[in-house]
């Protein structure tokens, strides 16, 4: 009786997608809710002055800021007052997720993620809620596609925004 092994890579796609079935709860989208109370809700008053504070259990976070398309913008952190996290995943507003294997299985269900424009977890603008003119925020300038209110969100799957932990201060700069 032959027996034969399957090549290596077969076993870890295999293992990878058992993992991905069993755990498909985690991945079922929940109620958005936001227990960041701390986090301001009107921008009615907003200038370019002022930094906008982001949070990022939030999935639409209102800068009060209306840009006009072709003007070119630099967003700076000016404060992280509270650490950046998606669920146990710790991360940065520039680069997303920072643990390797999150990254790997972050890559291979990249589909899910809201905008393909940057990393899961990395920090997005667009422009009226609209994820259709997404734009991955740091770290270099922007040249604004379209007219209206910027808007921001960690780059998270719809529904999950509950486990999101974190807030930053946003200096929203017109360079051009």
């Amino acid at each position: 009786m032959m027996t034969t092994t399957l090549p290596y890579y077969y076993r870890v796609t295999v293992l990878l997608l058992a993992c991905m079935i069993l755990s498909a709860c985690a991945l079922m989208p929940k109620p958005d809710t936001c227990e960041c109370s701390r986090c301001k809700l009107d921008y009615s008053d907003a200038t370019d002055q002022q930094p906008v504070e982001i949070c990022a259990c939030r999935p639409w976070n209102r800068s009060g800021l209306r840009v006009e398309q072709g003007q070119e913008y630099l967003f700076t952190i000016v404060e992280q007052s509270e650490q950046w996290i998606d669920g146990d995943a710790v991360a940065t507003p520039e680069t997303g997720w920072e643990d390797g294997l999150y990254n790997f299985v972050g890559r291979m269900a990249s589909f899910l993620k809201r905008s393909d424009k940057t990393n899961w977890y990395a920090l997005v603008g667009t422009i009226d809620q609209s994820d259709q003119h997404s734009f991955a925020v740091l770290p270099r300038s922007v040249v604004i596609p379209k007219s209206g209110e910027l808007y921001f969100y960690a780059n998270d799957m719809e529904g999950r925004y509950f486990n999101n932990r974190g807030i930053i201060h946003l200096k929203v700069i017109r360079v051009r």
